[in-house]
């Protein structure tokens, strides 16, 4: 990317997976390892890979994104709340790490957006998805932009962290 671009000022991470049923009896192994691959290293993986350049160019932002899951985790989804607080630490240290080298680095956790890897959930936990919602109801995928495009605290040159 550096080599094709010459320069970074900008990254977002936006990946996400969940696999299954991870209540504690039925979490497999492997669905487990996806995730924390995915949505843990392949956070970190990203992040590291244009950090020393973006600092050696007087900085840059990284908005990284978890999930409202982090804070407020479901039995059904244990995992995936465990690798999306994950991203919430590292950010937070990215941003006391990175941040006098110019770079802002936060992470933005929200709420549950309407994608083909969450389309049709158990009507029981949709029901549960839904009532927590802030408006009670999930997000489309083109609300969800308005949130990464820029995150009001990623405006801000002194924000760090969330």
């Amino acid at each position: 990317m550096l080599d094709r671009h010459g320069k970074v000022g900008i990254l977002i991470n936006n990946a996400g997976l969940s696999i299954g049923d991870q209540r504690a009896e039925m979490l497999s192994e492997s669905a487990m390892g996806a995730m924390l691959s995915v949505n843990l290293k392949g956070t970190v993986k990203c992040v590291r890979a244009p950090a020393p350049a973006m600092a050696k160019n007087g900085g840059g932002v990284i908005t990284n994104t978890a999930s409202i899951l982090a804070g407020s985790p479901l039995p059904v989804a244990a995992a995936y709340a465990a690798s999306e607080a994950g991203v919430i630490a590292f950010t937070q240290a990215w941003s006391r790490e990175l941040g006098p080298s110019g770079m802002r680095v936060n992470v933005i956790a929200p709420g549950f957006i309407e994608t083909l890897m969450n389309r049709s959930p158990p009507p029981r936990l949709a029901q549960t998805l839904v009532a927590r919602a802030p408006r009670g109801a999930w997000a489309g995928h083109r609300k969800s932009r308005l949130c990464t495009s820029f995150p009001p605290p990623a405006r801000r040159p002194s924000s760090m962290g969330r």
